[in-house]
């Protein structure tokens, strides 16, 4: 007696799916087998009426379903085709967005944001070399980005969210006094918003400043203080209650005359006339190989305190 099913190969060949042949409308049993081979149909998934629905054996996600008015099999779903760009999205507040997709971006996007270091660092402050000094720069951002331009140079061929730049640029000091400033900038962009952050490298002519047991009067005088590498700043000098000492400030002269000095303990009060009238002493050597002068700041008379004081000249 003749088999009711028809019988169609299993997953990887093993078991059988069967379809009741009445189902189909007496369609041929031969044929309906062929259509289901082509289509590598493994199993039935539903059937409802005359119309079985069946699975596609190499994308299990897919849905056929026989259709007996036009002997053919059609995709009724499939999962992995289903994209959000497929769906599409209307609003008069937001005319530029069409699809479900580009909601989803919206709704999703953050605004880029970078941040540089030099060197290590977000900012530097160096004493002026005879070589020319390299800087290495990094850049990282919050996200991917499709450029950044460093220096008005464009530093990525790939998106990325970080980028070291080892030995990004040289440079060198000039021979004229007082600090040159040199800029690093880096802006990145995400395609629809940029960002930047600028960094600084400051060579400078150092501070010498200390005690000293007599007022300076030559180069080996003031080099003999304590070198401080900085920019044009106050400087601090703590005078220990012990033998009188001289509290002196050196510095490159092009800076100009510094105008007070506050005595911290005695409630901040301007100290600047008890020390002697600005001088210069000249031709004191730098580490770029120049000769540079210096203004020289000291106290009239050697100072001894009962306990520590505090000088804070300012310009």
């Amino acid at each position: 007696m003749a088999s009711p099913y028809l019988r169609t190969p299993g997953k990887g060949g093993s078991g059988v799916a069967e379809i009741p042949v009445d189902t189909i409308a007496q369609r041929d049993a031969a044929v309906f087998r062929a259509k289901l081979q082509d289509l590598q149909i493994v199993r039935v998934a539903n059937a409802v009426g005359d119309d079985p629905t069946v699975v596609d054996v190499a994308k299990p996600s897919a849905r056929y379903q026989y259709r007996k008015d036009t002997d053919t099999f059609q995709k009724i779903t499939e999962e992995e085709d289903l994209r959000l760009t497929d769906l599409n999205y209307s609003n008069p507040a937001y005319p530029a967005l069409t699809n479900q997709q580009e909601v989803n971006d919206e709704l999703l996007y953050f605004n880029p944001t970078v941040s540089v270091l030099i060197n290590g660092a977000g900012a530097i402050t160096i004493e002026k070399p005879l070589n020319p000094l390299t800087i290495n720069l990094k850049w990282t951002a919050n996200k991917s980005v499709i450029s950044a331009i460093a220096n008005g140079v464009e530093q990525l061929t790939a998106p990325a969210n970080t980028q070291t730049l080892n030995g990004f640029q040289n440079i060198a000091s000039s021979l004229a006094a007082g600090a040159q400033t040199f800029s690093f900038g880096v802006t990145v962009n995400d395609g629809k918003n940029s960002a930047n952050q600028t960094r600084y490298a400051r060579l400078v002519y150092p501070f010498y400043a200390g005690l000293a047991a007599a007022k300076p009067a030559t180069a080996a005088d003031v080099q003999a203080l304590t070198k401080y590498v900085k920019t044009k700043s106050s400087t601090t000098i703590n005078i220990p209650a012990a033998t009188p000492q001289f509290p002196v400030v050196a510095y490159p002269a092009i800076y100009g005359n510094i105008s007070r000095v506050l005595y911290t303990q005695g409630f901040n009060s301007d100290v600047i006339s008890a020390h002697d009238a600005l001088y210069d002493i000249p031709n004191v050597p730098m580490a770029d190989g120049s000769v540079q002068t210096y203004r020289v700041i000291v106290a009239t008379e050697a100072l001894a305190f009962s306990e520590t004081a505090t000088y804070n000249y300012h310009f």
